[in-house]
Parts: structure tokens; C-alpha cells; sequence
């Protein structure tokens, strides 16, 4: 398949970034805040954040049904950053990896991914091994690395370890085969950022 036949659209959007200083005019949703847990002076904001929330859930419900109104196959790969700062100095009820946890989420349209795709804690690193997977593409060699990874249970590399179903493995703590594998990323990744960038083009793309 020729590259002209082929879309690809990476859209960044801060529609729902701080500050958040007034609520959405006309919004029925009131969400209701457990101050119990959130501190009163912080209230309107996480009200107001709250609301935006809600606004985009109606935004890509949207944007599904036009996807699904068309003619070609779309993916949606939809995906968050962080919380925001309003949860800062509440890591006693929200911990730092909740607080940098990715939300995410594929969707194919035309009932091409029925089951849905569940994986906690995955690495945004793995986000388009999953949509390539899950849509049954080819892929190229480095995605190959990714996808092999991604079968053993692999969800996160780290410099000396690893995270998987079982929690934080450290690297002698892995078999010989997986540790060549997470070996092999991690000499990839390095000399794609900081090395000289030895591998083509065509090792990374179709």
C-alpha cells in the first residue's frame, strides 16, 4: 500500500489545561466534590476541571459517531499526560504513579475492535504496538521488538528493570531470553536518541 493512501493525523490539545477559573456555561453536569478528601479552597477548581471532563467525554463520543459514519477505516488512539496540578500535595490519597498514570484508549470503527483492548499501568511507548496488534497490521522490525516484548508481559523498561503483571523486576531477576530483548530495546533506543543512529529508516518505519 502506497504512503498516499494512508493518514496520519498526531493532534495535541489543552482544551482542559489550567487554569480553571469558570465553569462551562449551560453544563448540567454538577459534579459533587468530597471535601473530605479535597481541600474547600481548591473546591471551584476541581469543580470547574470536572466539568471540562465531562465536555470532552461528549467531544469524542462526537467524533466516534462521525468516524463511524465513514466510508474508511479510522483508529482513534486517545491519551492523557498527567492529573493536574490541583492534586499536588495530596500524595497521602493519590500517589505519584497515580498521578502519572496514561490514561488511554483504542478505537477502531466499524466493529473492528469489538473486545477492546485492556492493559493497566502499559507504558506509552507501547500505545502503537497495541493499535498495529490489535488492528493485525504488519509492522516493521523495531515494532517486531516491540510486539515480542509486549507478549512476554513486558509494560514498562526502566534502566535496570522492567514492569510486568508481577510488579518491578530487576534485570537478574529476568530469563536469559527476555533480558536479550529488553537488551536489544534498550541498545535501539539509546542509539536512536544519543548514539550515532546506525539502523536505516527502514528498521523503525514501513
Amino acid at each position: 500500500m502506497g504512503n498516499e493512501e494512508i493518514g496520519l493525523l498526531h493532534v495535541l490539545s489543552m482544551q482542559n489545561h489550567s487554569p480553571y477559573s469558570g465553569e462551562i456555561p449551560n453544563m448540567t453536569y454538577k459534579p459533587q466534590i468530597n471535601l473530605d478528601v479535597f481541600p474547600k479552597v481548591r473546591e471551584n477548581e476541581l469543580y470547574n476541571y470536572l466539568q471540562g471532563l465531562k465536555a470532552s467525554d461528549g467531544a469524542i463520543k462526537d467524533l466516534i459517531g462521525e468516524m463511524e459514519k465513514s466510508n474508511t477505516d479510522i483508529n482513534l488512539l486517545f491519551y492523557g499526560d498527567h492529573l493536574p496540578n490541583l492534586f499536588t500535595g495530596l500524595e497521602n490519597q493519590f500517589t505519584t504513579r497515580t498521578l502519572h498514570e496514561t490514561p488511554w484508549f483504542i478505537y477502531m470503527n466499524h466493529g473492528r475492535s469489538k473486545a477492546g483492548v485492556q492493559m493497566e499501568g502499559l507504558s506509552p511507548s507501547f500505545l502503537v504496538t497495541v493499535l498495529l496488534r490489535e488492528g493485525n497490521y504488519y509492522v516493521s522490525p523495531f515494532q517486531a521488538l516491540m510486539d515480542n516484548l509486549l507478549t512476554k508481559g513486558v509494560k514498562r523498561i526502566g534502566d535496570d528493570f522492567i514492569v510486568s503483571k508481577d510488579g518491578k523486576v530487576t534485570d537478574d531477576e529476568l530469563s536469559e531470553d527476555l533480558l536479550e530483548l529488553v537488551s536489544d530495546y534498550r541498545l535501539v533506543v539509546y542509539d536512536s536518541l544519543f548514539g550515532k543512529d546506525w539502523l536505516p529508516s527502514e528498521f523503525f518505519i514501513l
